[in-house]
């Protein structure tokens, strides 16, 4: 991905590249570099950016709805799946992916937490490969501090049972809770001592349209983007943190 984006780049043309955004995080500081020295825009697919559920998630904690946040938990786990059990999906080929599935699927989680809360300025993980289905890790955990002051951890297995299957992301404050999913898109709930009030988490039919649109809309000069070149390059850096 890296060289294409780069030679595009050196021609002139505006790069939408998929997430992660590169495989490892100095891969990323090359692209953003490039784009930088020649003055084209370099956008990423963190979608969850611009998705109306992931946008009321953000609002409810503006408003202060669980009053002042203090924590952010993400659980994801689930079995592994027949290509990854023989060793087939590129998704687990670090040579290609970055890492495993964490690296696939995580960075979508911990760019949405960055995105409300602000970068992580501390992180320290452990990984393990549990199942030894393939060489990249397939159990991670993690723990970190955003610039707002917000403390995170995350949990991510991708070797349970069918059993011990979760995705669940929370955002504890001093006066609540949210609780929301990262790829199943169920409704999201706000949990307070008033009771517990759910919202739809409504998605275009292309999962991708809002962020595409903010983009062409950036290109145009109209308005600026969420996902760039160097928040993307951040959560990167959050990642190889952890694996290290």
């Amino acid at each position: 991905m890296q060289k294409y984006a780069i030679e595009a780049m050196q021609a002139g043309k505006p790069i939408y590249v998929e997430k992660p955004m590169a495989t490892t995080y100095q891969e990323c500081l090359d692209m953003n570099k490039v784009s930088k020295a020649t003055g084209v825009p370099l956008f990423v697919a963190y979608y969850r950016r611009t998705l109306p559920g992931f946008l009321k998630v953000k609002e409810l904690v503006e408003e202060g709805r669980v009053g002042k946040p203090l924590l952010v938990n993400i659980r994801l786990m689930r079995p592994a799946q027949k290509e990854e059990r023989n060793n087939l999906s590129w998704r687990i080929d670090a040579n290609t992916a970055g890492g495993g599935l964490f690296y696939d699927l995580a960075s979508h989680q911990i760019d949405f937490m960055t995105f409300v809360f602000g970068e992580v300025v501390d992180v320290n993980g452990a990984i393990a490969n549990m199942a030894g289905f393939y060489a990249a890790e397939d159990t991670v955990v993690a723990n970190f501090k955003f610039s707002s002051g917000v403390l995170g951890s995350g949990m991510w297995s991708f070797v349970t049972g069918i059993e011990s299957a979760e995705d669940t992301m929370e955002i504890i404050g001093t006066e609540g809770k949210i609780v929301f999913s990262g790829f199943g898109h169920s409704p999201i709930e706000l949990i307070t001592s008033k009771g517990t009030v759910s919202f739809p988490s409504l998605n275009p039919e292309n999962i991708q349209y809002e962020l595409i649109k903010e983009v062409v809309e950036a290109i145009q000069g109209k308005k600026l983007s969420v996902s760039t070149g160097e928040t993307a390059a951040h959560t990167n850096w959050v990642m190889e943190q952890i694996v290290k």
